[in-house]
C-alpha cells in the first residue's frame, strides 16, 4: 500500500494561529456584546466572570501560539465593527450606511455617558 500523506496549504503553526485568534475574537466579541446588553439593561452580568475568565484564557493561548503579545492593531482588527459591503442597489447601500453610522454614534455615546465623558450628541 502506498505511504498517504495529507498535504495542507497552510503550515500547522498557520493552523494554530488562526484557530487562537478565532477562539480570541469569540471571547473578545462575547464579552464585549454582554457588557454593552448590561449596559442598556437586558444582559447576563452573572456571565461576566465568565467570559472574563473565557478571554483571558484565549489570551493566553494567543500571546502563547503567536509568541508575542498582541498589538492595538490586533485588537482593533478583532473587534472591528465593520462597514457594510456595497451592493448593486443604491438605496439599499445608502440606508445601509446610515444605519452604520447611527451605531457607530450609539456607541460612542453609550461609552462616553458609561465613561462619564462628555459628548456632543
Amino acid at each position: 500500500m502506498p505511504d498517504l500523506r495529507v498535504v495542507a496549504e497552510r503550515s500547522e503553526k498557520e493552523i494554530r494561529e488562526q484557530k487562537a485568534t478565532r477562539t480570541l475574537k469569540s471571547a473578545l466579541v462575547n464579552l464585549a456584546a454582554n457588557l454593552l446588553r448590561v449596559i442598556r439593561g437586558a444582559g447576563k452580568p452573572d456571565r461576566i466572570t465568565e467570559h472574563l475568565r473565557a478571554l483571558a484564557e484565549a489570551y493566553v493561548n494567543w500571546e502563547d501560539v503567536h509568541g508575542r503579545p498582541a498589538t492595538d492593531d490586533v485588537f482593533h482588527e478583532l473587534l472591528n465593527f465593520p462597514r457594510p459591503e456595497p451592493t448593486e442597489r443604491e438605496e439599499q447601500d445608502e440606508m445601509a450606511m446610515i444605519e452604520y453610522a447611527i451605531c457607530r454614534h450609539a456607541l460612542q455615546i453609550v461609552a462616553s455617558r458609561t465613561d462619564s465623558v462628555t459628548t456632543r450628541e
